[in-house]
């Protein structure tokens, strides 16, 4: 996991991040065609065939039960060697510096 990371949180947003903004932005969008009656949404596969007719500059896929089981227990390995960081709500400014290891 080459990845190098900074992020800054602000008290107003703090443990929010920009796929929060676009996970609202797309629910809403959805929201405004089932008021308006342009649809009926009846499960994630509804929801995503309208949010891709109605949304063209965000990428929205379906991610299936299965693929979910199937990556599972990679993602749970994952996060069991993950040590909790305290007191998050403190922190303002986080950098990786490399794999499982912030300042």
């Amino acid at each position: 996991h080459n990845v190098n990371l900074i992020w800054n949180f602000f008290s107003t947003g703090h443990g929010r991040g920009a796929v929060d903004g676009v996970g609202g932005t797309v629910k809403r969008l959805v929201w405004r065609g089932v008021m308006a009656k342009q649809c009926v949404i009846r499960n994630a596969y509804d929801f995503v065939q309208y949010a891709t007719a109605v949304i063209t500059d965000i990428n929205i896929i379906l991610i299936d039960a299965q693929h979910i089981k199937a990556q599972s227990s990679l993602l749970n390995q994952r996060w069991d060697g993950i040590r909790a960081i305290p007191d998050t709500l403190k922190i303002h400014y986080v950098k990786s510096l490399s794999p499982y290891n912030v300042e």
